[in-house]
């Protein structure tokens, strides 16, 4: 029982100290003016933000594309021939 009270007393002086640590550094933080600066700041912030909120970017119109016949390469194409090009000689007739 005797190390929870100890532990418990220094944790209230921790707490103790951690709270005027904070006091003394906003109080420096005061005296710096960072406080009124980070209010001006947030207020300029929030009125940018309302004047930009009502104002919406209008779509792009869309391209229009004529029916017009495909650009093609100008060399000059191969023929293929999709026709069988197989001597009679060559082929082989299964008996059923």
């Amino acid at each position: 029982m005797a190390t929870k009270a100890s532990s418990a007393a220094s944790g209230a002086a921790y707490e103790e100290q951690r709270r005027k640590r904070v006091l003394e550094n906003l109080k420096h933080l005061d005296d710096l003016g960072i406080s009124e600066m980070s209010k001006s700041l947030l207020q300029a912030a929030r009125l940018q933000k309302q004047n930009k909120g009502g104002v919406r970017a209008s779509p792009k119109p869309r391209k229009k594309f004529d029916a017009t016949e495909v650009r093609r390469s100008s060399r000059a194409k191969a023929t293929v021939s999709y026709k069988d090009d197989v001597s009679s000689s060559l082929v082989c007739y299964m008996p059923y």
